[in-house]
């Protein structure tokens, strides 16, 4: 009787709070992918995991970005450099609006003087070079959401707006992901790491970057 009046006194016991969600930070190209493979990691019972666009963090848990934005983080001590996992090869397309002449390449297009807009930052490099070549200029960087209004846009498939898509001979960026460097809750981020290097993770990774048809 006293033992049950004290767990009455103490009330019942109070539930552990959920952990907090997973912060993964990627770069603009890969966040939509990013998005997919955290909801697919979810729902095969891993935590939650939120998903930022931006540069890359050392705070973030986890980050996601292009091989040579990955090879930065892990060389300015942004990303842990025992943790980077390669994920999937993301291919640029030449997406064309309805206002666009109807070329059938790259070529093409910059032959007929098509003002072709790039997304903008260090992933665009290889992108930027195969214009060069073919245009003799620098075209134009713009953001994701500027590049759904150009009459023609270069970008990774995974950011690819309503259009129509063109293959491009330009080579595919290459999703990498490691860990950050302050990166409060390291084991989970780890595991989430882990996952997006698995079958799993690079088939849900890759579900928002289906190649020009």
């Amino acid at each position: 009787m006293v033992l049950a009046l004290s767990l009455a006194a103490f009330g019942p016991p109070v539930p552990a709070a959920p952990p907090a969600p997973l912060r993964v930070r990627a770069t603009e190209a890969m966040a939509p992918c990013s998005v997919a493979a955290a909801r697919a990691y979810s729902l095969a019972g891993g935590p939650q995991a939120v998903v930022e666009t931006g540069a890359l963090e050392a705070t973030a848990d986890v980050l996601v970005g292009s091989g040579i934005e990955i090879t930065r983080a892990l060389e300015s001590g942004v990303g842990r450099d025992d943790s980077d996992v390669a994920v999937v090869e993301v291919p640029w397309v030449l997406v064309l609006s309805e206002r666009a002449p109807a070329v059938k390449s790259l070529d093409e297009a910059a032959a007929a003087g098509i003002e072709i807009e790039v997304l903008k930052g260090s992933a665009s490099h290889e992108a930027q070079r195969a214009l060069a070549e073919k245009t003799k200029t620098r075209a134009r960087e713009q953001d994701a959401s500027s590049l759904r209004k150009a009459e023609a846009a270069l970008v990774p498939a995974s950011v690819a707006g309503p259009g129509r898509r063109i293959t491009v001979d330009v080579p595919a960026l290459r999703a990498q992901a490691a860990v950050g460097s302050r990166s409060g809750a390291v084991a989970a981020a780890r595991a989430f790491v882990a996952f997006l290097g698995s079958d799993a993770g690079r088939r849900a990774f890759a579900s928002c970057s289906e190649p020009a048809r």
